[in-house]
């Protein structure tokens, strides 16, 4: 009695969005992290002995490697072993490329 507001699902007043936005949310962080390394010269190891992380190097890992999980874990290491995770800004800046 006392609301006048009309009962309007949140869902259909935001604003909409652009091809370029719907396209890039259905890419898994894990594909976005990978295209991020790749853009910056880095590329998969196809033959790497991990299966739970996707490996990528520069220079034949000379350089080391980082090693990117399926639900988007990000580190850096010369072993899965020896990796760390990746700090925040640099994550940041990887998602910012594409």
């Amino acid at each position: 009695m006392g609301n006048d507001r009309p009962s309007v699902s949140p869902y259909l007043l935001r604003p909409l969005r652009s091809r370029q936005e719907a396209e890039r949310d259905r890419q898994t962080l894990h594909d976005r992290l990978v295209a991020g390394l790749e853009v910056h010269g880095w590329r998969v190891v196809e033959d790497a002995r991990s299966t739970k992380y996707t490996v990528l190097t520069r220079d034949g890992g000379r350089g080391g490697f980082y090693y990117v999980g399926k639900a988007g874990a990000l580190r850096v290491g010369r072993t899965v072993a020896e990796s760390r995770p990746v700090p925040a800004a640099l994550r940041a800046r990887l998602l910012e490329v594409e």
